[in-house]
């Protein structure tokens, strides 16, 4: 009989142990090494160092004044300008949307989650609005290497949020002038901005000028 119709899964796996030498107090160890990174609870206003009470939709998100303002401008002139004394309350955010912000906090905070096709685009937005710029860098980081999101939204994104780089990577994944000739066909083109045209005419007169 076949070793994995004679134990289940569990006992397969103690079985391999055993042949390895592996005692229970090795699997222990090797445990206990594991690192696992401890996310800050934003909705909490024990944790600690978050001095910074935000009011987005009725509900409240705590968050670190010095991690805000190190990161962004516009938090830096709210918490130590010159109407610092005025924002010692709580800050009303009515146009932000409260899962988003926690999700930024969260990307800007040293134990940082990791971005995600979902979260890519209102990251990016709320960069804009904040003026923080580190998030930039792991967004297009992101957006080149995802699989999951298409060539034609990426060059929108990238033609949105200047994201030269991503520009870039798109163009030259355009398969032959072919292709670049249908994509001036569809309503995206239309839709992008003049420079990022511009951009790609030129890159397409390079691939013409390859061929002689």
């Amino acid at each position: 009989r076949k070793l994995a119709d004679q134990y289940n899964l569990n006992e397969l796996q103690e079985h391999s142990y055993s042949a390895l030498g592996i005692t229970d107090d090795i699997k222990t160890e090797c445990s206990s090494e594991i690192r696992v990174t401890e996310q800050v609870d934003f909705t909490n206003q024990n944790e600690p160092y978050l001095d910074a009470t935000f009011v987005i939709g009725g509900e409240k998100v705590y968050a670190s004044k010095q991690i805000l303002a190190f990161h962004s401008p516009v938090f830096k002139s709210i918490f130590y300008g010159e109407s610092a004394e005025e924002n010692n309350q709580e800050i009303d955010l009515p146009d932000v949307n409260r899962e988003e912000f926690i999700e930024l906090l969260h990307n800007i905070n040293p134990s940082s989650k990791n971005i995600t096709d979902e979260s890519v685009q209102f990251l990016l937005k709320l960069r804009h609005l904040f003026q923080i710029e580190c998030v930039i860098d792991r967004a297009e980081d992101f957006l080149i290497e995802s699989r999951n999101i298409s060539k034609k939204k990426k060059l929108i994104i990238a033609d949105d949020y200047k994201l030269f780089a991503l520009q870039e990577h798109c163009f030259s994944a355009f398969k032959g002038t072919k292709e670049l000739y249908y994509f001036k066909t569809t309503s995206i083109y239309k839709s992008l901005s003049d420079k990022m045209k511009i951009d790609l005419l030129e890159r397409n007169l390079e691939a013409v000028y390859r061929h002689f």
